[in-house]
């Protein structure tokens, strides 16, 4: 159902995409053929798509119209990075400018998006003339000329930050420059404010959570600010605030008066937290710029005592959120952390791997976060859909690992605690010895006490069936010498230390 859905989306959506596939030519030629091209594509290019499907994008793309850039040296680049590739190219065919975006979805597939630009460059083309008649003529002749009358928008997209709605960096360095030469300029202050963790939260949750987040700090900043302020959005996470008339005491004020907003949130998932720095211009000669590198050293030195807190404070709400949403408890993991650290111990695990296995028993499902809750607390079988996102659970806990540096040590081993002894576990398929030593303890102490607690899709088994069930396994789904040192530890023969636990 799922991927009928995506083909229909595929056929309806309002930009061109194509697929092409990696082949191997004679000797060690490489070439990227056309597999698909969506019905948008064929109606830029009017070519159709049996016309082009199994040619070389080389050979299609130059016949269509669009300049050689080198495409099979794109999208070897694609594959060598694992990024995506973003280029500019124009079409005379339909005189449109197009921002082409190729990503692999694996080794060998990769996707093509033709996105029109055309307004954007013409809007650039528009700035870049509006500078050189500034330069020229001044401001107001500028302003008065026939091709800014003809582009109404003009002002709100060169001064205006498309994301936020608050002014950009051009706007307020044309302030810095107006308030520089006015008797108001001697009494300014400038806060800087950054979003603590916005690399975290895009790379955990994606660029639509942190553009999220730059709009609410960018709605908290205009909320909490005087009319008679200039809030701006300055670089990335960074914003600037120009506070005229201000004394140092009034703009502490402001800051905690933000600080205090943002602490009482209670319906957002991610808290809100932003680092400040401000000064303010107490000399003549001071100038705006100096003051804005006195506000943002400031503020990175806050930012240094703030930013680990805050991720603290993050992976916290994620557990929390983990323990709403699914079958998962405290309980649960403190045992399997009790259970990890005596297995650790019985096979000579140092200091450092003992600590990393307790904070994996902790964290290692961290990534059902990013699970829907329907299937968490589902209570009868799983679909295969259903089966294939629960089984991203694993990827996505590592990439949140991946993104705090707290946590970075622990990532491979929450990647592959799902993992087989038989190679045939997930994510990557790793086998034997190939999976971490910690993330093979880890699936044993998991599964038995899975077994032998309630999941809302089945009661809990007597312990005896749980070790049986652990034996069966060893040499297939277990590391038999882990099953062999837990049920030295933990089975029939030593009942006794299992309840100590």
């Amino acid at each position: 159902m799922i991927e009928g859905i995506l083909w229909d989306i595929l056929r309806r959506i309002p930009m061109a995409c194509a697929i092409h596939r990696l082949v191997e030519k004679q000797g060690r030629d490489r070439d990227y053929v056309f597999v698909y091209a969506n019905p948008y594509f064929e109606t830029i290019t009017e070519v159709k798509m049996d016309a082009i499907v199994g040619k070389g994008i080389k050979e299609v793309l130059l016949d269509i119209g669009f300049k050689d850039l080198g495409w099979v040296d794109l999208y070897e680049m694609t594959a060598l990075s694992g990024q995506p590739q973003e280029v500019e190219i124009y079409l005379p065919l339909r005189k449109r400018w197009y921002r082409l975006t190729v990503f692999a979805v694996d080794k060998e597939l990769f996707v093509s998006f033709f996105i029109d630009i055309t307004r954007e460059i013409e809007l650039k083309n528009i700035l870049e003339e509006y500078t050189q008649l500034q330069l020229y003529y001044g401001t107001e002749a500028a302003t008065a000329t026939p091709m800014l009358r003809e582009n109404e928008n003009f002002y709100i997209l060169s001064y205006s930050d498309l994301l936020t709605g608050l002014y950009n960096r051009r706007f307020v360095e044309e302030e810095f420059a107006r308030w520089q030469a006015s008797p108001r300029g001697f009494s300014i202050a400038v806060i800087v404010a950054d979003i603590n963790g916005l690399k975290m939260i895009n790379d955990v949750y994606g660029v639509q959570e942190g553009d999220n987040m730059l709009k609410r700090a960018a709605r908290m900043l205009a909320k909490n600010c005087r009319k008679t302020d200039i809030v701006a959005r300055w670089d990335g996470d960074e914003f600037l605030i120009l506070l005229p008339q201000i004394s140092e005491q009034g703009v502490e004020k402001i800051i905690e008066r933000i600080k205090g907003e943002c602490s009482q949130e209670k319906d957002e998932k991610i808290p809100l937290s932003m680092a400040f720095g401000y000064a303010v211009k107490k000399k003549p000669v001071e100038s705006l710029n100096q003051i804005v590198r006195e506000a943002e050293e400031m503020m990175y030195r806050v930012k240094l005592m703030e930013e680990r807190s805050y991720r603290n404070a993050i992976v916290n709400s994620m557990l929390m959120a983990l323990v709403t949403k699914s079958a998962e408890t405290e309980e649960h993991a403190e045992r399997l952390k009790d259970y990890c650290l005596i297995i650790g111990r019985k096979m000579g695990l140092s200091s450092r791997e003992l600590d990393e296995l307790a904070l994996l028993a902790i964290l290692h499902d961290i990534g059902k976060v990013g699970i829907r809750e329907s299937i968490l607390q589902k209570p009868g079988p799983l679909t295969s859909e259903e089966w294939e996102e629960m089984k991203k659970h694993s990827e996505f806990g590592w990439r949140i690992a991946k993104a705090i540096p707290e946590l970075t040590h622990i990532a491979e081993y929450i990647l592959c605690h799902h993992e087989r002894w038989d190679g045939q576990g997930y994510p990557r398929g790793l086998k034997g010895e190939e999976i971490p030593l910690l993330s093979r303890i880890l699936a044993v102490v998991d599964a038995y006490d899975a077994m032998t607690s309630d999941r809302v899709y089945r009661k809990a088994m007597p312990r005896e069936k749980a070790f049986a069930e652990l034996k069966r396994n060893a040499g297939t789904q277990f590391d038999p010498q882990v099953v062999e040192v837990f049920l030295e530890l933990f089975g029939e023969d030593a009942v006794e230390k299992l309840n100590t636990i």
